[in-house]
C-alpha cells in the first residue's frame, strides 16, 4: 500500500495516511506544487502548520481550489491538554483516551453549528469528516479556505522597521500607522462578527489571526489593503450548538483569562467547564484574548521572545523595544490602542460591554481630531461602554 507522509518544519514525520488521502482533495505542499513521490510510491509532503490540535495540510478541491485540511490528532490532543491543565492549576492532570473521543465529538458538532455562518473576517469551515492513519485511528478532520498569508505576530515581526529604514523613508510611519489602525478594525470587526452569531472562539490568539498579503510583501512595507483574517473555529462553542452540561475546555492558557475560571466553573479534575457560563462569559473570552495579543503586538509589558531581541555592529544582543516603535509611528494614537487594550482585557464592569461597543469606540476615536483627549476616556471611563459625541470633545 502507499502511504502519505506528512512532515512538519523539522523534516519529522507527524502523519501517516494511505493513498489517496481522500477522494475529493488532492494534497499539495505549502506553495500549491503537487508532491513528488519516492521510489517506494509513498508521497512525502510537508505540513503548512502542525501545533496542539492537529497538522494543517494545503489540498486542492475537485475544481482546484486551494484548501487548508486539519487533522486533529486525539493522541496529540490528549497530550496537550494534559499539558495546558498542568499550566491551569491542576499538576498531574491527564487527560484519557476517552476525553480524546468526546472532545473530537465535540469538535464535529461545533463544525457543524458554525459553517454555514456568513462570515467576512472570519474563515469558515466548509467541510468535515474522518479518516483512518497507518495504525488505523480515527483521526477527523475539517477543511476551510486556504489563506496564503502570514499569522499576525510574524506579519509584524517582517515590517517591523530599523530606524535606518524610518530616517531613510520619512513616509514610512504614516503608512505603518494606517496599516496598523486599519488591521486592528478588521480585528475588531472579525470580534463582533462571532459574538454576533452566537460564537466563542475559544483559542483567538497570533497564531489563528492571519493577514493576506496584497502588496508588496518586503520588510517594513504594507498596505491598508492587506486583509485580516481569524481562522480555526475547531475550538470554538457555539450558542446555538446541542445543549450540553459540561464541555471540555481547550484554550491556550496565554490567552486566556484564567480568573474567570471559577465563573464558568472549571473543574480540576476532569478538565471541563459549563457550557452554559462559556457561552455567558464568552464576548469577555475573546475580548481578552484579542487585547493580549495586541499588548503582546506593540507594548513592553509582557515577557518578550527572542524576535525581540537584535544584534548590534558589537555582536551583542541588544532589546528592541516594541513601545518605543509603537509610539514613534502611531503618534497620539498610541493612547488610542493602548487604552483600547487595557479595556478589552478587563472582564469586569470596567471593560466592555461588547466587541461592537469596542470597534465604535476605537473608530470614533481614531478618527477624532482630539484623539488625545478621547483617549484618556477609553482608560477611563467606567462605563460599561464609551459614549462619545463626535461632534465635540
Amino acid at each position: 500500500m502507499a502511504w502519505t507522509r506528512i512532515v512538519n518544519h523539522e523534516g519529522k514525520v507527524v502523519v501517516t495516511l494511505p493513498s489517496p488521502v481522500l477522494d475529493r482533495y488532492r494534497i499539495r505542499n505549502p506553495d500549491g506544487t503537487e508532491p513528488i513521490e519516492s521510489e517506494r510510491d509513498d508521497t512525502i509532503v510537508r505540513a503548512v502548520g502542525d501545533g496542539g490540535f492537529g497538522t494543517v495540510v494545503r489540498v486542492a478541491d475537485r475544481v482546484e481550489l486551494p484548501r487548508a485540511l486539519k487533522i486533529i490528532n486525539p493522541a496529540q490532543l490528549a497530550a496537550v491538554r494534559s499539558s495546558r491543565h498542568s499550566r491551569l492549576y491542576t499538576p498531574g492532570y491527564s487527560a484519557s483516551p476517552t476525553d480524546s473521543d468526546s472532545i473530537t465529538s465535540r469538535i464535529s458538532d461545533e463544525i457543524r453549528n458554525t459553517n454555514a455562518l456568513p462570515f467576512k473576517n472570519i474563515v469558515p469551515i466548509i467541510d468535515y469528516g474522518s479518516f483512518h492513519d497507518a495504525n488505523g485511528a480515527t483521526l477527523p478532520f475539517y477543511v476551510s479556505p486556504f489563506i496564503p498569508g502570514t499569522p499576525l505576530d510574524k506579519y509584524f515581526i517582517a515590517r517591523r522597521p530599523t530606524e535606518a529604514d524610518l530616517n531613510a523613508d520619512r513616509s514610512l510611519p504614516s503608512r505603518l500607522h494606517d496599516l496598523i489602525l486599519a488591521l486592528i478594525d478588521d480585528l475588531l470587526r472579525a470580534l463582533t462578527e462571532l459574538a454576533d452569531a452566537g460564537v466563542v472562539h475559544m483559542d483567538l490568539k497570533p497564531a489563528n489571526i492571519m493577514v493576506m498579503r496584497t502588496a508588496d510583501p518586503t520588510p517594513a512595507s504594507g498596505s491598508i489593503s492587506d486583509r485580516l483574517f481569524v481562522i480555526d473555529l475547531g475550538a470554538a462553542i457555539s450558542a446555538h450548538g446541542p445543549r450540553r452540561d459540561r464541555v471540555h475546555l481547550i484554550i491556550t492558557p496565554r490567552f486566556f483569562p484564567t480568573h474567570l475560571l471559577n465563573e464558568l466553573e472549571f473543574s480540576r479534575s476532569d478538565g471541563m467547564v459549563s457550557h452554559q457560563a462559556v457561552v455567558q462569559h464568552g464576548r469577555q473570552i475573546d475580548m481578552f484574548a484579542v487585547g493580549r495579543t495586541l499588548e503582546l503586538l506593540f507594548l513592553d509589558r509582557v515577557r518578550r521572545s527572542v524576535t525581540d531581541f537584535e544584534v548590534n555592529d558589537k555582536s551583542r544582543v541588544v532589546e528592541r523595544s516594541k513601545e518605543l516603535l509603537s509610539r514613534r509611528v502611531l503618534g497620539d494614537d498610541f493612547a488610542v490602542v493602548e487604552g483600547l487594550i487595557d479595556r478589552l482585557m478587563k472582564t469586569n464592569g470596567d471593560g466592555f460591554t461588547s466587541p461592537a461597543d469596542a470597534q465604535l469606540a476605537f473608530q470614533t476615536v481614531a478618527r477624532h481630531e482630539s484623539r488625545s483627549v478621547l483617549a484618556s476616556r477609553i482608560l477611563t471611563d467606567q462605563s460599561p461602554g464609551l459614549r462619545v459625541n463626535v461632534g465635540g470633545t
